[in-house]
């Protein structure tokens, strides 16, 4: 049992004489921090926001940034393709730039990728670019539309739905179409212009078909946009917000709203925008003949304001319509607008007989009046001047016969002398004199 003791105080004094000697022993370890790379960071080429980069002698720089504080040897793996996960160009690339090969018009992507000393791989994202030369002269034009159909008419209707717009490619030198696109849409694109000999060229658009509201009938609002798009080169937009209506769809009423001038691979894009029009257009105005309302010879005449336009066809404007309002008593609801024929080698004015308007008279919808009339025109004269013979018939009934009849005109037709006033304020105006009355065995 003593032997025991003695071996257990030899072992505790030999546990005491090693924890003594391991407090008082220095600690000499170290320890040694490696870092990798940091994740390369290109830094050229510079991509536009279209996603291009321009080239010249058919190579791009790729360049790109990243560190590594440990020193470790540099030996890139370069990926470089036309895959959007690109396989390996180049491997052990000494220096972070590389020159890669490339063609006109083609999308390319990129990484790096690099190992450190204890073969820790770092690689960077994957980059993009579309090459360009800047000499590729393919451009394309796209026409766009909107309308303001819910407040014209009170339709929610697309722009499909309410118009189908042709695109037409003018040669500027002979004012010929060499180009028309039309898919029955109201939007169209025409890519064609790269083929075309350098030269001037017009863009123009007129309306294939429109929608017919029906009661709801009204000029509808047509804003259009033109953009030019030459890839890495030209993005271009035109804007045309107040330029056309849908009132008149024919080929024959074009509206041009650009020119593009076309030198090799160079296109200069601007506006131009110029609608049909005649000699003839603008605010006629003068006196109706003088009215007999009391069948006495106490007359009250009348103010006469036409307006004579280009749409579809030569058009004219609110003739009779200040009578009809005040001394006929009827309110205008839809038309006023007819067919006019001018010609001024004759000297003769001519409206075949037509549709020109509905009314209303005491809340109640009449029976549409036609327009006919004949009628002679002074022109080559500083103030040119049209004398209009006329009549309203309604379902048979002539207007100016019953009025002729009655006593209240001097005329078997209504006569309207007005001369061009292009200065004009285009409304009626309506003669404070006038007083209003109801013819009895009319209405």
């Amino acid at each position: 049992m003593k032997r025991i003791n003695i071996y257990f105080l030899l072992l505790f004094l030999l546990l005491g004489f090693f924890a003594i000697h391991s407090c008082t022993k220095d600690d000499n370890t170290t320890i040694t921090t490696k870092q990798a790379f940091t994740q390369p960071v290109a830094t050229s080429p510079e991509v536009r926001p279209d996603g291009t980069v321009l080239f010249s002698d058919s190579t791009v720089d790729l360049t790109w940034v990243s560190e590594n504080k440990d020193g470790d040897a540099v030996k890139w793996n370069v990926y470089f393709g036309t895959g959007k996960a690109p396989a390996l160009f180049q491997s052990n690339v000494s220096h972070n730039t590389i020159s890669v090969p490339v063609i006109d018009g083609q999308t390319y992507y990129w990484k790096v990728e690099i190992a450190d000393s204890r073969g820790i791989t770092t690689t960077s994202e994957v980059n993009s670019f579309i090459a360009v030369s800047g000499l590729n002269p393919k451009i394309s034009v796209d026409l766009s539309c909107t309308t303001d159909a819910l407040t014209a008419v009170g339709l929610n209707l697309t722009p499909d739905q309410v118009v189908n717009l042709r695109l037409r490619v003018v040669n500027k030198s002979t004012m010929k179409v060499i180009s028309t696109v039309n898919t029955g849409k109201s939007s169209e694109t025409y890519s064609g212009l790269d083929t075309l000999a350098d030269g001037e060229y017009l863009f123009a658009v007129d309306i294939f078909s429109t929608i017919n509201a029906g009661d709801f009938n009204a000029p509808i609002k047509l804003a259009i946009a033109l953009k030019f798009s030459q890839l890495g080169i030209l993005d271009q937009t035109l804007e045309f917000p107040n330029d056309m209506t849908n009132e008149f769809a024919c080929s024959s009423y074009r509206v041009y709203l650009s020119k593009v001038t076309k030198a090799g691979s160079n296109y200069t894009v601007e506006k131009s925008v110029k609608k049909p029009s005649t000699p003839f257009d603008g605010d006629w105005s003068g006196d109706e003949m003088d009215f007999f309302p009391d069948q006495d010879a106490v007359s009250v005449p009348f103010s006469s304001q036409v307006e004579i336009f280009k749409g579809c066809d030569l058009m004219i404007k609110n003739l009779g319509l200040s009578w009809m309002n005040d001394f006929w008593g009827e309110e205008v609801k839809s038309g006023g607008t007819a067919i006019i024929e001018i010609d001024t080698v004759a000297g003769t004015v001519n409206i075949a007989d037509q549709y020109y308007m509905t009314t209303i008279y005491k809340g109640a919808v009449q029976t549409p009046y036609n327009l006919v009339g004949t009628g002679t025109i002074i022109w080559g004269v500083d103030s040119p001047s049209m004398t209009i013979n006329y009549d309203l018939v309604q379902d048979g009934f002539s207007t100016a016969g019953y009025c002729n009849d009655e006593g209240f005109i001097s005329t078997p037709t209504f006569v309207a002398t007005i001369m061009l006033d292009k200065s004009a304020v285009k409304s009626i105006r309506k003669s404070a004199s006038v007083r209003k009355f109801v013819l009895p065995s009319k209405k």
